[in-house]
């Protein structure tokens, strides 16, 4: 942060040697003098003054000019190469050296340009890519907690979250598997669930979604480690802390992608960082992160694993309460290696409709802007979806659509999908104007042809096989001839498709 606020001191010019100036003169046979015209001399900080005979010499000299002294066994030519403000020369060396001196920090790096090539500036740029591509690879490939994938890079716990979001790549935050939601919502019911302990990406995301008062009135209490807190605000003070108007490059391959930084963009980004905090300061109780005694070797190894992660344990154990975390991986460990219960914001939200303390229009803006945000493996019914198509606003859907594609892609179990789909496709035609419901219906189509395996006219098929109402059986005929399938939907065996799911 700018400690002079926007009345930073004017840097001297000096356009002679005079004192305040550093200098650096430079002859043909011998080695460069570079000092600080002072008014008391200090060797050891290259300061001098006119009491010495080449200092004397070089004041009032102008930088090319060249004079000669004659202080040793014959006159010395110098020639003045260099004149800077001493503050200034102070903040190069410091730059220069911060890389060497302060590894760990960000801030600066050095690297020398030859005859105006870039190219090893490019060459880092590519470095430092392939490192967040292969930090980045090693969450999708391994059971990975956020809180450990931090550890690993210079970024902080919602840094991480957020830029995993922003690159395209699905935050892990449940299954995707109905009965893995119903058993972590169990400890929710209970008595002795104690105050739910979040870490600071899932406050964040409870405050986005406008529900940290109402988890809170609802389960009694609400904790979060001031560790946690310190993150969105360091996060923050990070983004104030930048220039004005910046630019950076990465690397998408071999290709050097250039984005520009204005001032507007990062005030809105701290700004809501900032609006963020606050909300949590009001609805959350934040706590000392004081670490019990853990026994378990493992738990205790966790601390170093998870980084400020590990203070959501460490205070969910101390005050016997339960974790509540959006990171998947996060839960697993604190069940499996703490003992502790944990729950995601998924199984959460299935709570708090059952209670009334949400109505399904919110449970279902909620599930849908967890999907914009790149969340996954979310699972869903035709309740939820119907109750989404209804919430979303938009003109094109694109909440809904987003979350309907959990009905397809990479790994999708055919059945399942197929059930809900053809659940989904009946309600809507008895609840919507038939147009609307061939929308809705369209969509999800559009999501199971991307089942991994099977062919698409034979998912139509099966969908079709599936429907009771004869309206939706129509509809994907018609669906089906727009888009260049040859297939008659009333024939399809799901054993077929069972068949090609095994495949």
């Amino acid at each position: 942060m700018d400690a002079f606020d926007d009345r930073a001191p004017e840097l001297p010019q000096h356009g002679v040697v005079e004192r305040g100036a550093w200098v650096s003169l430079t002859r043909p046979d011998g080695d460069p003098f570079e000092f600080v015209v002072a008014e008391e001399e200090d060797q050891a900080r290259q300061h001098f003054n006119a009491t010495n005979a080449i200092v004397a010499a070089a004041v009032g000299q102008s930088v090319g000019n060249v004079f000669t002294t004659d202080t040793g066994l014959k006159p010395s030519e110098w020639t003045v190469a260099e004149i800077k403000p001493k503050a200034l020369h102070l903040f190069h060396r410091l730059t220069t050296s911060f890389q060497a001196r302060f590894p760990e920090q960000r801030a600066f790096q050095f690297m020398r340009m030859i005859d105006g090539d870039i190219e090893p500036i490019l060459d880092v740029i590519r470095e430092r890519g392939s490192f967040v591509e292969q930090l980045f690879a090693k969450y999708r490939e391994h059971p990975l907690p956020l809180g450990a994938l931090a550890q690993m890079s210079p970024a902080s716990l919602p840094e991480i979250a957020f830029s995993l979001g922003q690159s395209g790549n699905t935050l892990f935050i449940a299954t995707g598997h109905p009965h893995d939601r119903e058993v972590e919502r169990l400890p929710l019911g209970k008595d002795d669930c104690g105050p739910l302990v979040l870490d600071s990406i899932t406050a964040w995301v409870l405050a986005k979604l406008d529900l940290l008062t109402c988890v809170a009135n609802t389960f009694g209490g609400v904790l979060i480690p001031v560790s946690a807190i310190d993150e969105l605000r360091a996060w923050s003070e990070r983004i104030g802390e930048a220039a004005s108007e910046s630019m950076t490059l990465h690397s998408e391959g071999d290709r050097i992608v250039r984005t520009d930084h204005t001032e507007d963009a990062r005030n809105s980004m701290r700004a809501e960082i900032d609006e963020v905090v606050a909300r949590i300061d009001e609805g959350v109780t934040s706590v000392g992160i004081g670490i019990p005694e853990f026994e378990d070797t493992q738990v205790r190894q966790m601390a170093d694993l998870l980084g400020d992660q590990f203070d959501t344990v460490s205070v969910a154990t101390r005050e016997g309460g339960t974790v509540l975390s959006l990171d998947l991986r996060f839960r697993q460990v604190a069940r499996e290696i703490a003992g502790l219960n944990a729950v995601g914001i998924d199984a959460l939200l299935d709570q708090l409709l059952e209670v009334e303390a949400i109505d399904t229009e919110q449970h279902a803006k909620s599930m849908m802007d967890l999907a914009v945000q790149g969340c996954g493996v979310l699972s869903v019914n035709a309740g939820l979806l119907l109750a989404a198509f209804r919430a979303d606003q938009s003109d094109n859907k694109r909440g809904f659509q987003i979350l309907v594609r959990f009905l397809g892609g990479r790994n999708a179990e055919p059945i399942s999908h197929l059930t809900v789909a053809a659940a989904f496709a009946d309600l809507t035609f008895q609840e919507l104007p038939a147009l609307k419901a061939q929308s809705a219906t369209g969509h999800v189509l559009r999501a199971l042809v991307r089942l991994n395996g099977i062919a698409a006219d034979q998912i139509v098929e099966a969908f079709s096989a599936r429907c009771r109402d004869y309206r939706v059986r129509r509809y994907a005929r018609e669906w089906t001839r727009g888009h260049f399938f040859h297939c008659s939907p009333s024939t399809s065996d799901l054993s077929d498709v069972s068949a090609y799911g095994s495949k």
